[in-house]
């Protein structure tokens, strides 16, 4: 799902399984009003102009290990960031 967060770029998040979402370095869950969803993201693209499908079994079990690393996952961003 999209959820506008008041800015002009909005937030992209998994609201699935509610509203509350959080970004990939926070360390507290943040809160959007379900009338501020505008619409489910099925694929991105990235820097090379390949389009990738969100939902396909190998992205869903990376969605679920990044779940999992929740509380070192700021870190691991940091050292990605440094490379």
């Amino acid at each position: 799902m999209h959820a506008f967060d008041g800015t002009a770029t909005g937030v992209v998040h998994a609201l699935e399984g509610g509203i509350p979402f959080e970004g990939d370095g926070n360390l507290t869950t943040e809160h959007c009003a379900l009338g501020d969803i505008k619409a489910r993201v099925t694929h991105v693209v990235d820097a090379k102009d390949k389009t990738h499908y969100l939902y396909n079994r190998w992205r869903m079990l990376g969605a679920k290990v990044w779940y999992w690393l929740r509380p070192i996952r700021r870190y691991l961003l940091a050292i990605y960031r440094r490379l």
